[in-house]
């Protein structure tokens, strides 16, 4: 490529040219560290792709010519190395590990980042246990995005740093299914309740329900829950209802019962609706 032409994409802030940078870059910085290994390579690629992109951002120093670009990258990368080849070098070694699918390497992501996958899990509502299932799913989901490229070591996105965020994507997603299928269920039953006569239900499902209203009441005005435990719980008719509760006629009870558990989903949804504020917000 023509010194002109790479001008011109490096301008652009063309990340099709990291690789032509990169290998110009490399004799120096071999030159003054004495060696070129992986870490110095990776830190090389790191800078230059940090430059180009801020470059597409406008922020980028500017240069007279390709020379002083070329100095001013190589300085960048060294400084980079003398920080960040110890843990860079550290990360290479355990995602070739893995890739090898050695014991070692488990065991070490296992030790290493329980502390901070536990914490994380912890806060947001899960136990040690699912932490443990989570570090493993989360081992096996990298070891794919490294295979498929997804996941490139550079000294600005360390391995614990994506790990970790890979870790809490795996839980959240998790959570997330759970919260829909909360939601799935509440519904379920509460148009159950709603659309289905008592006397259409046998022995056994009569039971589960009762525990489910069981803990709906708790939503309920004195007067709903009164009308509610006498049609779910006892079984009573509208018209034993009316009378027994002092209602006008039975589809006056029939009415209130339909208020009521509106009513109930209604509180039910605004609750449900304030854990997806939270949820989203605080979590995701």
């Amino acid at each position: 490529m023509q010194e002109q032409e790479l001008l011109k994409k490096i301008s652009e802030g063309d990340f099709s040219v990291v690789d032509v940078l990169t290998e110009k870059i490399k004799p120096e910085v071999k030159r003054r560290l004495g060696k070129m290994d992986i870490a110095s390579e990776i830190c090389i690629r790191t800078t230059v792709i940090e430059y180009l992109d801020k470059v597409k951002q406008k922020k980028a120093p500017e240069f007279q010519n390709l020379r002083e670009l070329l100095l001013h990258l190589i300085h960048k990368s060294l400084k980079l190395y003398y920080k960040k080849a110890e843990g860079i070098i550290l990360d290479k070694k355990l995602m070739d590990a893995l890739l090898n699918n050695d014991g070692w390497a488990y065991y070490y992501m296992q030790m290493k980042f329980f502390p901070a996958i536990t914490a994380m899990i912890l806060v947001h509502g899960g136990t040690e246990e699912d932490a443990k299932d989570i570090i493993m799913d989360g081992i096996y989901a990298l070891i794919k995005n490294i295979r498929e490229g997804k996941y490139e070591l550079r000294s600005s996105t360390r391995l614990k740093s994506y790990f970790i965020k890979v870790c809490k994507n795996i839980w959240l997603d998790k959570l997330k299914k759970e919260v829909k299928h909360i939601k799935i269920s509440i519904d379920s039953t509460l148009d159950t309740l709603e659309n289905i006569p008592m006397d259409e239900i046998d022995e056994e499902i009569l039971t589960s329900r009762q525990k489910i209203v069981k803990e709906l009441l708790e939503y309920s005005s004195p007067k709903c829950r009164q009308l509610l435990i006498h049609y779910y719980y006892y079984g009573m008719s509208h018209k034993e209802i009316a009378k027994k509760l002092g209602y006008s006629n039975e589809h006056s009870s029939k009415t209130q019962k339909m208020k009521c558990l509106k009513k109930i989903k209604e509180i039910i949804r605004n609750k449900r609706k304030d854990f997806f504020v939270y949820f989203f917000i605080f979590v995701v």
